[in-house]
């Protein structure tokens, strides 16, 4: 019967074949795949065909482990960004969160450089007192008749 057949094996496992087995370690095996990635100018990684954001700078060499379930990518051993991992093909995992940072950091960037001055957005240039020459829209204000 089943049962007789299931003790025999679990007696004989036991007895002949346990003393044989190495014990099992201290700790749990990681079930990662490791790899570097260059973050693109869209601030994200490429991981086998899908890409994932990150708050890191375009250019910068990331460490990326590919869990079953998620995504990490780490930058100098500490973990920056985690998402659920896509199993699809050409997807794009993104965080809007990792988009504000660059975009706050590039504001703080161009602000600075204006030493402190608003940007000039929306207002005419002039190239002499008085006289618009270019609206910044790439053509002249049709002149008067």
């Amino acid at each position: 019967s089943w049962n007789a057949t299931a003790a025999h094996f679990s007696t004989f496992f036991t007895a002949r074949l346990q003393p044989h087995l190495l014990p099992l370690p201290g700790e749990d095996f990681a079930l990662a795949e490791e790899q570097f990635c260059r973050v693109d100018k869209q601030a994200c990684v490429a991981v086998r065909t899908n890409r994932y954001s990150t708050p890191l700078r375009p250019g910068t060499q990331a460490q990326v482990r590919v869990w079953p379930t998620t995504v990490e990518i780490l930058a100098a051993g500490a973990a920056v960004a985690t998402h659920p991992r896509s199993y699809g093909r050409l997807q794009q995992v993104i965080e809007l969160e990792h988009y504000l940072t660059a975009l706050n950091v590039n504001l703080r960037v161009r602000n600075r450089s204006n030493s402190g001055a608003p940007p000039d957005v929306g207002r005419a240039r002039t190239s002499k007192p008085g006289k618009v020459s270019n609206n910044g829209m790439g053509h002249r204000p049709a002149r008067g008749r």
